[in-house]
């Protein structure tokens, strides 16, 4: 290659491969580059192009090559001839943008990468509109801010030199790299070439530097600038500037000014260099003494001969630390102790010093707390180097916040958990599971039967509370408060206590509440803190108080689904559907059987048996309704089926003790310690023998019993028989008319001996909602047998 004349390089612009940067006169460029040629031209450049595939031949008259933005990669003989004109000190211009990158030309751009330590990626960031950050170097002298258009980055290794980076990210998008005797210089934009942007900011001045540059026209090489990016208050840092002759005939004389916008002290800010010999480097030094904390901006002037400066305005960032340690403390307000865990809404209080070093005289600086979005400042309290901050938690999750000094950066990382409080997590349950599955299972009811799903049964609530307001609205008077102080001792206790366990697992659980609807307890860290000192009894307290902390999302939407079903829609259309839970409702509105009023104190034992003798057939029919639907359900409600099952009918107990306690369960023992075993088994085997339609239908006949208890418009209770006659009638006939498990059991018993009689006479019969006009087959055909049905 042959020695470049100083008034005469020749610029070759590659045209072969579809380049944006497109020079010739009338071509088609996107945009059109006419002010690019005029301006090279004015330099003293010649500009050629090619439209055809690069070759040695094709090279060897070019000083530089502009590869401008290709969209069709090169050929394996175009690569070889590039790398060969490199090797014989030829210049290279490599240009890509967003729109290239998309499909960008891989084999050039790998094999420049392995050459000059330059590769190009793909800008995935926000875009930026202009570029102000550059290292120093002989390209980035007196540019301060280029705008640039749709970008892509470069990757920079080996050999490679960034030049121009990104303000808010700092990617590259400019860089160099000298290979052997070789320049060359990677720039991620093609947009700052084109006529709309090179004559704005200093897009000019940074094209003039890096052809001056390529064509190798520059005295004097930048070669390394060392700023270190800290020093503490009270020491002094050493800035370094290295240079080198680049120009193998003058001598040039060089002063370099370093100074200082933040008033630092610079030793000797003025350093000259007589006479640079061709080829040869030299070092200067300057030793900065930060007079205030924070950026020191330093600002750069080398002066070549006569003719030449090199200003460098946006020298790398150095920044002044103040000498010490942060300390950070978070109170509740509540608690004023230590605390990093909160729920939503409460209040904190955080408290921020800087210690300085024993040996350092503290100066005038401000601290600052950076918040996370879910929390929110209340006020601020700012004192003799003491400053508090009183805060809201806002939103749920991990919060961080910053303690940091505004003047140097330095910061301190914290970080608080905010749980839902109650509210928020209570009505976060309600809308993201209580309306969804309800809707879903009122559509699943009606289809078996419409009473099911009755509006009067719809129309009771389903509240999710606390447990010490589960209290309140479940039980009265000396009730609550007894209650309310197991709670407490609940929360307390960090031993094993089995017997404070049971006073939880007993008081505290789903319940029903005829005439004001069904009542879940929730709360998760006492769940999940009993649960650590009893295992075993972990899911049982999942159960009763809705979920654990440690619960996933499905858990708490199972049980939501089981505790409507149970719950509302069970014991629901108990108390709303039968003749029997109607009854029994009334009573419970008058305080039967604890607390009654004293013109009816003479029913209290009568009612307590009625209550007992309702017991299998209420909780088995609440039971069937529960796992009888969940199955119905989508995939994850179905997932707790199982477990269900096995709680309800294998695990749970308590019935056979009754019989000490009970006088209904004295004289008829019950079959099985679950409450919910016996009236489920009978249900279930009519529902999966005849249907589900059929299984209700033979719960309302087993509860079709007339006490003959009403009240009237003024509220006043009516009994049709006397107490002792209530008595004898569940106590002492021998036969089932007025007892509804047996008589539950006996139509169980009636339709499973008779099961093909009874399948042929409903056999082919469809009844999705309503009975056929001439009535119901199968309680006509009870009525037959037993003299029982519907009244």
């Amino acid at each position: 290659m042959d020695a470049p004349d100083s008034t005469k390089i020749t610029i070759l612009f590659s045209q072969a491969h579809g380049e944006k940067l497109a020079v010739a006169e009338g071509a088609d460029g996107e945009p059109q580059f006419s002010l690019l040629r005029q301006k090279l031209a004015a330099w003293g450049y010649v500009t050629d192009h090619t439209n055809e595939v690069l070759s040695s031949e094709r090279l060897q008259a070019a000083h530089i090559l502009v590869v401008g933005a290709p969209r069709k990669d090169f050929e394996r003989e175009e690569i070889e001839a590039i790398e060969r004109f490199l090797a014989a000190g030829g210049g290279l211009l490599l240009i890509n943008d967003a729109e290239t990158m998309i499909n960008p030309p891989f084999d050039l751009n790998l094999r420049m990468a392995e050459v000059t330590g330059l590769q190009f990626r793909e800008y995935l960031n926000y875009p930026p509109t202009f570029l102000q950050v550059f290292w120093p170097h002989y390209i980035t002298a007196n540019v301060r801010r280029v705008q640039v258009g749709k970008v892509a980055s470069l990757a920079v290794s080996n050999q490679g030199r960034p030049l121009a980076l990104t303000k808010a990210t700092r990617q590259r998008i400019m860089a160099c790299s000298s290979v052997g005797p070789a320049r060359v210089v990677a720039v991620g934009d093609v947009g700052w070439f084109t006529d709309d942007l090179l004559a704005v900011e200093d897009n000019e001045q940074l094209l003039a530097n890096t052809f001056c540059w390529l064509a190798a026209r520059n005295v004097i090489e930048v070669e390394e600038v060392t700023i270190p990016e800290t020093v503490r208050w009270g020491q002094a840092a050493t800035i370094v500037l290295q240079l080198r002759n680049s120009d193998p005939e003058v001598r040039p004389q060089v002063e370099c000014v370093l100074e200082s916008d933040a008033d630092a002290l610079i030793s000797e800010p003025v350093r000259k260099s007589r006479s640079l010999p061709p080829g040869k480097t030299t070092r200067m030094q300057w030793v900065v003494h930060p007079q205030t904390l924070g950026e020191q901006k330093l600002r750069l002037a080398v002066h070549v001969n006569e003719h030449t400066a090199l200003f460098f305005d946006q020298l790398p960032e150095m920044h002044c630390l103040a000498p010490g340690y942060f300390t950070l403390e978070i109170r509740g307000d509540k608690s004023g102790q230590l605390q990093t865990d909160f729920q939503t809404g409460e209040y904190l209080t955080v408290e921020g010093v800087f210690h300085w070093a024993a040996e350092s005289e503290p100066l005038p600086h401000r601290l600052e707390l950076a918040l996370g979005d879910g929390l929110v400042e209340r006020g601020c309290e700012r004192g003799d180097g003491v400053n508090r901050w009183h805060l809201q938690a806002a939103a749920a999750g991990s919060q961080a916040l910053t303690l940091r000094i505004a003047e140097t950066g330095q910061s301190l990382p914290a970080l608080v958990t905010v749980h839902p409080s109650y509210s928020d997590r209570l009505a976060e349950i309600q809308a993201a599971y209580v309306y969804p599955l309800e809707a879903e299972i009122v559509e699943r009811l009606r289809m078996v039967d419409e009473r099911l799903s009755d509006v009067r049964i719809q129309g009771q609530p389903f509240r999710i509370l606390p447990p010490e307001e589960f209290v309140q609205a479940v039980y009265k008077r000396e009730a609550v408060s007894w209650l309310q102080g197991v709670l407490a001792a609940a929360h307390r206790e960090q031993w094993y206590n089995p017997d404070l366990l049971d006073l939880v697992l007993t008081n505290i659980a789903p319940t029903y509440l005829p005439g004001h609807g069904a009542f879940v307890p929730c709360d998760p860290g006492l769940a999940s803190s009993l649960a650590t000192l009893h295992p075993a009894a972990a899911k049982s307290l999942e159960y009763n108080l809705l979920c654990c902390e440690e619960s996933e999302d499905i858990n708490v939407k199972q049980n939501v689904a089981a505790f409507l079903l149970h719950e509302k829609y069970g014991h629901g259309f108990f108390y709303v559907q039968t003749r029997l839970g109607q009854q029994l409702a009334i009573l419970q509105g008058h305080g039967f059987p604890d607390e009654p009023d004293r013109r009816y104190e003479m029913y209290e034992e009568a009612v307590r048996v009625l209550e007992d003798s309702a017991l299998i057939v209420n909780e088995g029919f609440a039971a069937w309704m529960e796992l009888a639907f969940l199955g119905k359900l989508d995939r994850e409600v179905r997932q707790a089926l199982y477990p269900r099952q096995m709680l309800l009918i294998q695990q749970a107990g308590g019935l056979s003790g009754r019989r000490q306690r009970s006088a209904f369960f004295s004289v008829f023992s019950p079959r099985y310690d679950s409450r919910y075993r016996e009236g489920f088994e009978y249900l279930d085997f009519v529902g999966q023998r005849f249907g589900q339609r059929c299984a209700v239908q033979v719960f309302l006949i087993a509860t079709c019993i007339d006490f003959g208890i009403t009240e009237d418009v003024e509220d006043r209770l009516h009994f049709k028989h006397a107490p002792a006659e209530i008595e004898r009638l569940l106590l002492e006939l021998e036969e089932p008319d007025w007892r509804s498990h047996l008589r539950l059991r006996k139509i169980t018993d009636l339709l499973y001996e008779r099961d093909d009689e009874v399948e042929a006479l409903i056999k082919g019969f469809h009844c999705p909602t309503d009975c056929r006009s001439d009535g119901c087959p199968l309680e006509r055909y009870i009525f037959e047998k037993l003299n029982w049905r519907i009244s």
